[in-house]
């Protein structure tokens, strides 16, 4: 545990009560220093001293494998070993695998997906360091791994080998793996340098690829290793851009050299060395490739069949190739030999010494990642974890075992095709030797009593699937497909798969079954499979993403199934409903040396998620999603940091970190994976809305809470600048989400970089991006809004002229003399110039002063007081309607009345602002299910108010959610049966979707004491924002009240405003204040940055005709009710 400095944490909790806190800090391995610059700077001396001292001869073996061509038909002693010198040097030692030594008996760890499926740090890295004890155990110098290739086609035969679909993801989880193999002084080879990311033609095919997406998706994880300090690298067999990866001087000298600073070497994939030309294989081009390839950096070829060491020998001496070129080949290769202490005390190569997991212990991690590594998709009614006393039918032949036993199966098959059996790997050189496998019907018989198990391995036998499933209490139906690497062919799938079904008809089993009983899926697969045919079933009650899981496959599998190991994992890729919605697919024409198959990857940027997000596309299950038989609240979000723009790629130095309170709000402890998210400014000219840039896992007990930090350095916040030729960081407005999936984001805040340093903020709501609806329809005066319009204009043209002026001090030289002019109303009108010259010049404020989005969203409509009109909308910018969140007019009508609201649901109203009832709840439960949103102010008098609203199900509608409640002040209800009520009905909802308020009152001496009980009382509650409203006609009262609650509770303020203050007496406002208290207000408001949204609308008690009057100068009803302000929503930011 010493080597784990830095990256281990321990949290050691003693849970005395419900609320106590674990501060959890993150696992960070920014923090794991890599061999220093004078660890380095000393291994190259000694490389160097060493390659001087050698012939040609030597220098060309030092630089080749022993291929069976060159040496009778056999390898040296490992799969890719280098010559022996006439120095004694006996050549370095390198094997597969991405889970073990390959060929050897040796622990089954889970997959790569699989350990990216944990999200969890440590395991991540012990599963690798322990694998790289057992390669140094077997004496191997090297590893030819981690993969690190992005996971962009879920065809890919060799997904399960990598860490998903995501370049943070893969970095991260690539890092990690490369520290945990070389803490144990073995060499990681991360491979394939790049653009491998399918096995169908690797050979003959030219992934074509902009500069851009190369940069930051798929060499992104290679440059995170390189900064980490991997030793060795492996080239690609395609083409990049029209040149062989392992001959280009652009990629493996310029970039990854002059750019990156790497100080390893690069060997070939398994002859990837082309002729030149390509046209044939005879000496003259193949030493045409070699030249290429060595002048162009490459190090060490491998196994030595195209690129022989007579070949490289002729090209020395030939000068194609100089000696010193040579000698620096030598040097890189023996760097990291040299930095990693191999030449003092390194175990001689035995590839027959067995370290089986169930002698090393390691048994125990790889059943722990079994285990985690688990995603539950569907539990329907909590239906898992089981009971043993349910009866179970285990159908299907991936719960059993190989008829023909492991050995003879492993005989038959050294690459593990055991398509026959479970499954815990797919095919090809990254698969090892195991001594033995825990199927899952093995696991299950042995947990389950005696005769409580029936079983149907025979996946054709529907008959007997369903009378087993007839004669249990629960069905687990047990489902699989296979891939791998390309050199093997099964079942027609030449490493890729043909297409992305469920093998040996899964699908008709599934429903056989599913219709005669309750049926859990369990599903063994290498990526995506389509699972239309069957996910909708309603007897489908659970499904369960077992991935590859290794040798504990059963015992994980069993953890899990009986809730010993509440599921944590979360998918690493995204699962499409329809398998046209994936933005690539396989593509596999015929090709070869003379035809080349060109890939082009149209997609660009948008991988996985982020072509969902940009396109609108709903998947069946989103990257980063994952059930557990918990749940989970967050809450109090905050932002710390600062930086300033510029160029550089620092991913040691943190800026800003996002911190973000988690609390296990269910009854057994759990594991939560927090994602962080982040959304780039304009100027970064970013495609993809949001893009993964952290994430920690944290366990927690049954109601104790936890903070999670999540650092972002310059790297992470920087793009690569095509035209500059370099990383650079953007000045502008960040936004940062936090969430459990790239869907469900919980909780988010914007950040700046640039002169305005941030400190740390809770929801910064002073630098979030202003959207506004129009004004159009609140009644200014005629010389009150032409001033307003005049004082817009001229600070929109001061805010132009001057870089450093704000968006506070423009609008508050309007608010000035907006204020002068509005007390010398004498008349009501409306101006639809005057309004639109009003929204141009408030929008241009807005654009310059918060250097952000550029387009301002305006909404105008006009509804009839009492029957609703035609809704017209009218949107500026590209977001769709269904994008722009609250940006609607929000709503009010007198009296409680929402009978004309509803119609409005039907004309494209399916986002309502802002609703106000009187009285009891009296939403119609089937205009709430037409609504995407509705965040709703009620007036409960009581108790049985609550509790009726939640019988009727306006707190769980799936189509709706609750944003705050508000208690009847008239009411003897207390502060603290009102945080009961809170956390019973309110904060529940808090993961449906949207952010909740606090209970909103009034600005009423006895309100502003209840709502300052309520947060007293409710510490630790999950509100992000404070409604308040206010009744009253005194603009000055109102700036009072407002920034008195901002600063005393530090939260982002929502208004909403009566027109005037009713009394028990009456009226107690005239309406003819209410125009210059609207134009007043409004105006304060938009200007107050933490005020994040506001809202007017009328009370009837200042009497029918003079709210007639007030809405319109003609008396007609053809006028709009009410205004709202909108200012943090990114119209991209689709969180439900």
């Amino acid at each position: 545990m010493m080597m784990r400095v830095g990256l281990l944490f321990v949290v050691l909790v003693l849970v005395v009560s419900s609320s106590f806190v674990v501060h959890a800090k993150p696992s960070n391995n920014r923090k794991r220093a890599a061999k220093t610059d004078a660890e380095w700077d000393a291994a190259i001396a000694r490389a160097r001293t060493f390659a001087n001292g050698l012939s040609v001869t030597d220098l060309a073996n030092m630089c080749t494998g022993i291929s069976p061509s060159q040496n009778g038909g056999r390898y040296g002693r490992c799969s890719g070993t280098t010559w022996p010198l006439s120095n004694g040097f006996q050549g370095q030692c390198w094997m597969d695998g991405s889970l073990g030594v390959q060929g050897v008996n040796v622990t089954a760890f889970p997959t790569a997906m699989n350990a990216a499926q944990t999200w969890d740090r440590d395991l991540i890295y012990e599963r690798a360091r322990m694998m790289g004890f057992e390669f140094r155990k077997c004496g191997v110098n090297g590893v030819f791994g981690p993969i690190v290739n992005m996971h962009r086609i879920p065809h890919g035969g060799r997904n399960w080998e990598t860490f998903g679909a995501d370049p943070h993801l893969m970095g991260e989880a690539g890092v990690l793996t490369v520290q945990g193999i070389q803490d144990n002084g073995v060499i990681a080879g991360i491979k394939h340098f790049v653009g491998n990311e399918q096995e169908t033609n690797r050979r003959y095919s030219n992934s074509i690829i902009d500069q851009r997406t190369l940069y930051e998706v798929y060499m992104y994880p290679f440059q995170k290793t390189v900064k980490a300090g991997v030793g060795a690298m492996m080239g690609a067999y395609n083409l990049i851009n029209n040149t062989y990866a392992c001959m280009s001087d652009d990629l493996n000298n310029r970039i990854l050299r002059q750019q990156w600073g790497f100080r390893g070497f690069v060997m070939t994939d398994w002859n990837a060395i082309a002729p030149i030309p390509f046209t044939g294989t005879t000496q003259q081009q193949r030493l045409a490739g070699i030249t290429m390839a060595a002048n162009g950096g490459m190090d060490m070829s491998l196994p030595g069949d195209i690129w022989t060491k007579g070949d490289l020998a002729s090209a020395i001496n030939g000068g194609s190739v100089s000696v010193a070129q040579a000698r620096l080949m030598v040097t890189r290769i023996m760097t990291p030999y040299y930095l990693f202490g191999q030449d003092s005390g390194y175990p001689s190569t035995n590839l027959g010494t067995a370290v089986p997991g169930v002698s090393t212990g390691h048994y125990v991690l790889a059943r722990k990642m079994a285990a985690d590594s688990a995603v539950l998709l569907k539990n329907v009614n909590n239906i898992l974890p089981l009971k043993l006393t349910q009866r179970l039918a285990v159908i299907g032949r991936d719960a059993g075992p190989p008829p023909a036993g492991l050995a003879g199966q492993q005989r038959a098959n050294p690459a593990h095709n055991v398509a026959d059996s479970t499954l815990i790997m797919g095919w090809g050189s990254g698969t090892v030797r195991i001594t033995y496998q825990v199927e899952p019907l093995v696991a299950i018989t042995a947990k389950w009593p005696a005769g409580s198990v029936r079983s149907m391995l025979d996946d054709w036998n529907i008959a007997g699937a369903v009378n087993a499933a007839t004669n249990s209490d629960v069905a687990l139906v047990f489902v699989q497909a296979n891939s791998g690497e390309g050199y093997l062919q099964i079942d027609g799938n030449t490493g890729d798969r043909k297409n992305i079904s469920l093998w040996h008809g899964a699908d008709n089993l599934i429903n056989a079954v599913a219709n005669v009983k309750q049926t859990i899926v369990i599903i063994h697969a290498p990526s995506q499979v389509t699972m239309t045919p069957w996910i909708d079933n309603p007897n489908v009650v659970g499904v369960i993403w077992a991935g590859f899981p290794g040798q504990e496959t059963g015992n994980g599998l069993v953890d899990v199934l009986t809730g010993a190991t509440n599921p944590s994992g979360k998918l690493v890729y995204t699962i499409a409903r329809n398998p046209a919605d994936y933005p690539a697919m396989l593509s596999a024409p015929a090709a070869s040396y003379a035809n080349i198959q060109q890939i082009p990857y149209n997609e660009g940027m948008l991988v996985d998620y982020r072509w969902f997000d940009y396109h609108d596309k709903t998947p069946l299950f989103e990257f980063g999603f994952g059930l557990s038989y918990t749940t989970f609240a967050y809450s109090l979000m905050s932002i710390s940091g600062s930086a300033q723009p510029g160029v550089g790629e620092d991913d040691t130095t943190v800026l800003f970190n996002i911190r973000v309170t988690i609390t296990n709000t269910g009854s057994v402890a759990g594991a939560e994976v927090v994602q962080l998210y982040i959304g780039f400014p304009p100027e970064a000219n970013m495609q993809p809305i949001r893009l993964l840039k952290g994430f920690e896992k944290i366990t927690l007990a049954a109601g104790v809470s936890g903070v999670v930090t999540l650092p972002l350095s310059q790297f992470d916040l920087s793009w690569w600048d095509v035209s500059a030729q370099k990383w650079t960081l953007s000045a502008g407005m960040y936004k940062a989400w936090v969430g459990t999936s790239s869907r469900l984001l919980r909780m988010s805040d914007t950040f700046w970089v640039g002169p305005v340093a941030t400190t740390t903020t809770a929801h910064a709501a002073s630098t979030q991006a202003v959207y506004a609806t129009t004004l159009s329809a609140a009644t200014f005066s005629a010389n009150g809004l032409s001033t307003l319009n005049a004082a817009n204009a001229q600070a929109s043209t001061s805010t132009q002229s001057a870089a450093t002026s704000t968006q506070s001090a423009a609008s508050t030289a309007a608010f000035a003399a907006a204020t002068s002019s509005a007390s010398n109303a004498n008349s009501l009108s409306t101006s639809n110039s005057a309004v639109a010259s009003t929204q141009a010049a408030a929008a241009t404020t807005q654009s310059v002063a918060a250097s952000t989005q550029q387009a301002a969203y305006v909404s105008t409509s006009n509804v009839a007081t009492s029957a609703a009109s035609a809704i017209t909308t009218t949107t500026t910018g590209s977001a769709k309607k269904n994008d722009l969140l609250y940006s609607k007019v929000g709503l009010a009508w007198p009296d409680g009345d929402f009978s004309n609201m509803w119609a409005l649901a039907g004309n494209g109203w399916n986002q309502v602002s802002w609703i106000h009832t009187l009285g009891p709840w009296n939403i119609p439960s089937a205009v709430v299910a037409q609504l995407d949103f509705v965040p709703t102010l009620a007036s409960c008098s009581s108790v049985n108010d609550w509790e009726n609203a939640k019988a009727a199900g306006h707190f769980d509608n799936s189509s709706a959610v609750m944003s705050f409640y508000k208690p009847d002040l008239n009411s003897d209800m207390s502060p603290d049966t009102s945080v009961m009520l809170w956390r019973k009905h309110i904060e529940p909802l808090h993961g449906e979707g949207y952010n909740l308020g606090a209970p909103l009152v009034s600005n009423t001496p006895r309100g502003r004491q209840w709502l300052t009980d309520f947060f007293q009382k409710c510490t630790g509650c999950n509100f992000d924002f404070i409604p308040l409203e206010y009744f009253g006609d005194s603009c000055g009262e109102l700036q009072s009240v407002v920034s008195t609650f901002h600063s005393t509770f530090n939260k982002p303020i929502w208004v909403t405003e009566y027109a005037c203050a009713p009394t028990t007496t009456g009226p107690g406002c005239s309406p003819d204040t209410v125009p210059d208290f609207l134009f007043c207000s409004i105006t304060w408001l938009h200007s107050t940055s933490y005020v994040e949204r506001f809202s007017y609308y009328g009370s009837s008690t200042i009497g029918v005709p003079s709210y007639n009057a007030l809405l319109s100068t003609d008396g007609s009803t053809n006028t709009l009710l009410g205004v709202q302000y909108v200012r943090n929503d990114d119209p991209r930011d689709r969180q439900k």
